[in-house]
């Protein structure tokens, strides 16, 4: 090689050896810190500068952290072919310590509730002549129900929270068969204070980022619903921030990231959590015996003897009642002369008047007196007294075989008080719950009513059936024993 040709190679080397690159970062969170080889480089949004010299080992480690967030990496193993490169770095929120178990009960997204009035002022906008401006609330800035019920479920989720799903799918089931898991504790939050600043910057490390910068600080109080008892169990407040290098207005996005943030904050927090650990194992179909469900005392009833199954159904029917709501009917069964009555929670859920209807005509006004949403049970309060009562049978009484009877309001109300007669066919395990098994006809409009042994004892509370190529149709009841643990009935001598 002559000495022109070496020259201006090694201008050109040295010139490639030191040129300038530029790493352009963005992604989420804002004002995350950029770092090459352990040193702070620019926060993003940025366009970080470097030189191949800075590389060590032959290679530069880039490394994207922000408190609250799992570290996002990359590694420049050889000197770049263009000068610019762009990357997107979204960071994950850090898990919680220590994790969530897998059984912990079902939680569910209530709402957000944003209570502001158009034209309250919410922040201040300063533009680059130091002239401030009010930034107002309008309701078209707020965030959609649904992106908001998103972000939760991802938030959540992502935390080991279990939320409201559907079962395994199975081959060949139909869409209908799959159930929708039960949550048992509903969370909802309501805005309590909403500021915004946006500000004029001159960002000394990159005209690029020369701008506005917007801050919005979002204070929610959130409350925890046991839907078991249909009690708060828990209120708190946290607050939470969304930062923009690059936001010029104030609008849904901001809101969304602060709500996040609070909602992580809420989580890290440790209170929900604990409620969640210390609820015990839920199996997605509802809880255990909740001690926090207060004991409902009932009078022991006595039936007569009966010389015939007919004379006692008789007798059963007028304990066998029609439970009425503005959503539509189910079935019921009395338990105690002042006017208690069992029943299956999804006839009355959501339910702004029940109505029960006797076997002679009679309509008397019922309130929700204590319910288990999870295991579909409720127990209701008549208006009234001096009702016949049916007593409760036990378990061990009750063998494969027997002969069972159910009345009810199948279908239609002019159907009311329809007795079908059946075996017990045995105990069933679905779902980690037990249940009783019979081939009585079961229709929608019987749930809730007794399974009744020939005694005229309430033995099981109807909950459902199943249908199918094959099957004629087979009924489920709660065990009695089982609705008296779960909604703590005790019966007094």
């Amino acid at each position: 090689m002559n000495k022109p040709s070496f020259f201006l190679f090694a201008i050109a080397f040295s010139s490639t050896a030191h040129a300038q690159f530029e790493y352009d970062v963005s992604g989420s969170p804002d004002s995350a810190q950029v770092s090459f080889n352990g040193r702070p480089k620019c926060v993003t949004p940025c366009r970080a500068r470097y030189t191949w010299s800075e590389a060590v080992d032959k290679r530069i480690a880039v490394e994207v952290t922000a408190p609250g967030y799992e570290p996002w990496r990359d590694t420049l193993w050889r000197k770049p072919q263009n000068y610019v490169q762009f990357v997107i770095a979204h960071l994950k929120r850090s898990p919680l310590s220590p994790p969530l178990d897998s059984t912990t009960a079902i939680v569910a997204f209530d709402r957000l509730l944003i209570n502001l009035k158009a034209g309250d002022r919410i922040g201040t906008r300063t533009d680059r002549h130091g002239d401030k401006l009010p930034i107002n609330w309008e309701p078209s800035l707020q965030a959609g129900e649904r992106t908001v019920e998103r972000r939760f479920y991802e938030a959540v989720t992502q935390a080991g929270v279990r939320v409201p799903g559907k079962q395994a799918e199975k081959l060949f089931a139909k869409p209908t068969d799959q159930r929708v898991q039960t949550p048992r504790y509903l969370v909802g939050g309501e805005v309590a204070s909403l500021n915004t600043s946006i500000t004029f910057e001159r960002d000394r490390q990159s005209s690029k980022n020369d701008g506005e910068r917007g801050r919005s600080e979002m204070r929610i109080t959130w409350q925890v619903l046991d839907r078991t008892t249909s009690k708060v169990v828990l209120t708190a407040s946290t607050t939470g921030v969304s930062t923009s290098r690059d936001r010029t207005i104030f609008g849904a996005e901001d809101q969304i990231e602060a709500f996040e943030d609070a909602l992580w904050a809420f989580l890290r927090a440790g209170e929900f959590t604990q409620l969640l650990r210390s609820a015990g194992p839920d199996t997605g179909g509802g809880v255990a015996a909740d001690s926090t469900i207060a004991v409902t005392a009932i009078g022991k009833a006595v039936n007569p003897a009966f010389k015939s199954l007919g004379e006692m159904i008789k007798h059963a029917d007028k304990a066998c009642v029609t439970i009425i709501t503005d959503e539509g009917h189910g079935s019921g069964v009395i338990i105690d002369q002042e006017g208690i009555a069992l029943s299956a929670y999804h006839v009355v859920e959501d339910a702004k008047r029940i109505e029960v209807q006797f076997s002679d005509g009679l309509k008397q006004e019922a309130r929700v007196l204590v319910h288990d949403m999870g295991n579909d049970l409720v127990l209701l309060d008549i208006t009234g007294s001096g009702f016949r009562a049916l007593p409760l049978g036990k378990d061990e009484e009750n063998g494969m075989g027997d002969e069972v009877i159910t009345i009810g309001t199948p279908a239609d109300l002019q159907l009311g008080q329809s007795v079908s007669k059946g075996i017990l066919s045995g105990k069933r395990r679905i779902e980690e719950k037990v249940y009783l098994q019979t081939d009585v006809a079961v229709s929608p409009g019987n749930s809730g009513g007794p399974l009744l042994n020939t005694k005229g004892e309430v033995i099981g509370i109807i909950q459902g059936k199943l249908v199918g190529k094959g099957i004629e149709g087979l009924g489920f009841a709660v065990p009695i024993e089982r609705v008296m643990e779960l909604l703590r009935i005790q019966v007094n001598p």
